[in-house]
């Protein structure tokens, strides 16, 4: 399952692709590569590659979802935002939105693989 809540992975009992497990804290996009492997997260170019690469079937986002930027947990801005969704849409559908998702009642947009 492609996505950054990762609880959603577990209770349908699917694997994330690997850096993601730390859910919406996996992003580090400032760091360098060899930091981000180590710590096994993801920065700015593995992020991108594992967007365009995994062979995830279906994907999941909350309002979480490649929005935040680690160490600081701060809000990506809205153009680097625009720039994952804009990976993601090139190779997956919106196949359903559920609004008023989870404890902050984000929507939670699924898709799936074209």
């Amino acid at each position: 399952l492609l996505t950054q809540d990762t609880y959603l992975a577990v209770e349908a009992g699917m694997d994330v692709p690997e850096g993601m497990e730390l859910g919406p804290f996996c992003y580090f996009p400032d760091w360098s590569d060899e930091k981000a492997r180590t710590c096994r997260v993801l920065n700015r170019a593995s992020m991108a590659r594992t967007l365009a690469a995994t062979n995830a079937p279906v994907a999941a986002f909350s309002g979480y979802g490649l929005a935040i930027r680690c160490p600081e947990v701060a809000p990506l801005p809205p153009a680097e935002q625009a720039e994952l969704w804009q990976v993601v849409r090139g190779r997956y559908q919106e196949a359903r939105t559920v609004d008023g998702f989870g404890q902050a009642s984000t929507r939670l947009v699924l898709l799936t693989r074209k």
